[in-house]
Parts: structure tokens; sequence; C-alpha cells
């Protein structure tokens, strides 16, 4: 059973919006991949909240057609990291991010192999946080 502490945002610097159990965090699209490469974007995550968070678990999912779930890596944003209180506030002296890159390799070969398929994947990742509490 997953216990949810009394954290309030995880949301975008600059544009918070209130986590709800079950909500996914959206990014852009990459356009424009092809079959047997690697890419990486960016992420940031701030809390809007007035207590630090701690990631203390993530699900990844895809709908395989583009890549597996497995070759799909988070790096900086780990199991134990700690997500500031207030990083969403931007501003001198404003508690910093999370930030990391989501890396993912595309299968060698598409279900189609043909390029004006156009065939489309989602990765999806849930993660779970709890209040960060000091002994």
């Amino acid at each position: 059973m997953i216990e949810w502490g009394p954290w309030q945002d995880l949301g975008l610097p600059g544009d918070p919006d209130t986590d709800i159990v079950g909500n996914e965090l959206i990014a852009l699209p990459v356009v424009g991949v092809q079959p047997g490469l690697n890419y990486a974007e960016p992420i940031s995550l701030c809390n809007a909240g007035a207590v630090d968070v701690e990631i203390f678990d993530a699900e990844i999912a895809t709908d395989g057609v583009l890549v597996d779930a497995a070759d799909v890596l988070a790096e900086a944003i780990d199991i134990g990291s700690i997500i500031p209180a207030d990083s969403c506030r931007d501003g001198v002296g404003a508690p910093q991010p999370l930030n990391g890159l989501i890396q993912f390799t595309t299968k060698a070969a598409w279900v189609d192999d043909d390029p004006l398929s156009n065939p489309e994947d989602q990765i999806r990742i849930r993660i779970f946080c709890r209040e960060v509490v000091v002994p």
C-alpha cells in the first residue's frame, strides 16, 4: 500500500500543477525518431509544497511499438532522490529543482519497417513521492 505524505505539489518551474494520485507528468514529444538510435531528453521536477519530498518508487511503461520499457532510463532521477520544497519558485535563492535526463533507445526494426507508416509510441513514467522525514 502506498502512503502519501502531506506534500502538496509537483510541477514545472513557474507553472506548478497540483499533483493528484495517478496523474502523469506529460512532456513534449520527441519527433523524428529513427529505428535503433539513442535519445536523451532533459527533465526537471520541482516541488511547490512546503516540505521536501523523496522519490520512493517509479513505474515505466510504453506501448512497445517503438521503444521497449526496459530501454528507458532516467539519469540523475533515482529512487531516493530529493525534490526540495519550494523548488518551483523562480528567482535568486530559490531551491533548485531536480534535473536529469530521460534516455531511451528505439527498437532496431519497427513493426511495419515502413517509414511512411509514422508509428507512434508513448513512454509513461509515474513517480511516487513521500515527505522526507527528519529523524
